[in-house]
């Protein structure tokens, strides 16, 4: 490919006699041993330069390779824009150097009609759309649903993970979302509304489960409610306990965690935790516990409190009969040797 020119043929653009040909002298042109008046010949070659000039501001430069059009023009395509290449090279490439203002915008808003148009169609191997920000306020990717009707402002199919943050706004149906895994937070997922969306992953929801009343409150459990300098807990009495915590799970949650915050300082009696489920069927007998991941024991003679988690699990509620629960228990402590501070559970959203 040729490079881009660096001389103008400037011509009868400042002060010069120029006069436009009638019509029909446009029409057939120079003739044989015509001697055109100097005019006549300005007017072509002003208005060759003008096009010429105006074809040169839109294009930057061209180095035999690239052609590189002016960021400071707006192209619009009126028609079908195709490019291709024969190796491994871009077919279409946006850099947009601006700190503000769109590097690509596609409008559809021709479309009327009622017929279905797409702004940008890929097909074939590698990345149907790849799109970068490198900037530190930047976002890679915003879709912009307005006017209401039942369009789709984003439709992604056959992919396994979408992985960063996507913003999207609508004024219609939002997210069309075909078995995809979204590797975000639910700040970095937004959306006004969602079809299609049970491998959606929201945030992580940390729970703190209430586990007691009060001061003075005494269970047939063997623990008592205490406070000490507005720091709630449950102590044991000399012997043996259980504590029992249902979980307020609700259907559509999906268990993650369950961590009790206790303290031993018994010297010799440790008390366990462990999770459990069980389905209760009306008009039928209970079901039998299943216990969620494994039993976790505290270790003795410590003052400080103990983190004990029962973590990995990926239990989706789905029914409305199945109750899930924990269970804190020792065969045996010394009065006050074991306290039970707070439970909290960690869910996301698997629907």
């Amino acid at each position: 490919m040729a490079t881009k020119p660096t001389v103008l043929p400037r011509w009868a653009n400042v002060g010069a006699d120029v006069v436009t040909p009638a019509s029909g002298k446009q029409d057939i042109g120079w003739v044989s041993q015509e001697r055109p008046p100097a005019e006549w010949q300005n007017w072509l070659s002003l208005h060759a330069y003008n096009w010429l000039a105006w074809l040169d501001d839109m294009v930057l430069s061209d180095d035999g390779t690239q052609v590189h059009w002016r960021s400071t023009k707006e192209h619009v395509f009126d028609g079908r824009l195709q490019a291709n290449t024969g190796n491994t090279t871009f077919a279409f490439k946006v850099t947009q150097t601006n700190n503000a203002g769109q590097g690509l915008s596609v409008d559809t808003n021709f479309n009327t009609g009622g017929a279905a148009a797409n702004a940008i169609a890929c097909s074939g191997a590698g990345y149907a759309l790849e799109i970068n920000s490198n900037g530190t306020n930047g976002t890679a990717l915003v879709v912009t649903k307005g006017g209401g009707g039942t369009g789709v402002a984003l439709n992604v199919t056959g992919l396994s993970t979408l992985n960063g943050a996507v913003t999207i706004s609508t004024g219609g149906l939002a997210i069309t979302l075909g078995g995809i895994t979204v590797a975000a937070g639910l700040s970095d997922f937004q959306a006004g509304a969602k079809t299609n969306e049970a491998d959606i992953r929201h945030a992580d929801k940390h729970t703190w489960v209430p586990i007691f009343h009060g001061n003075g409150d005494t269970a047939s459990n063997g623990l008592t409610g205490t406070i000490t300098s507005n720091v709630p807990y449950l102590r044991s009495a000399s012997g043996a306990w259980d504590l029992v915590v249902r979980l307020p799970v609700i259907k559509g949650d999906r268990l993650k965690e369950i961590h009790c915050y206790g303290y031993d300082n018994d010297g010799g009696n440790n008390f366990s935790f462990a999770v459990y489920k069980n389905a209760l069927t009306n008009g039928g007998a209970p079901g039998a516990a299943s216990q969620l991941g494994s039993t976790q024991n505290s270790a003795s003679s410590s003052t400080n409190i103990q983190k004990l988690s029962v973590t990995g699990l990926t239990e989706s509620i789905s029914g409305d009969d199945t109750q899930y629960y924990a269970i804190m228990s020792a065969g045996a402590a010394t009065s006050d040797g074991h306290r039970i501070y707070a439970l909290k559970m960690v869910c996301d959203r698997n629907a």
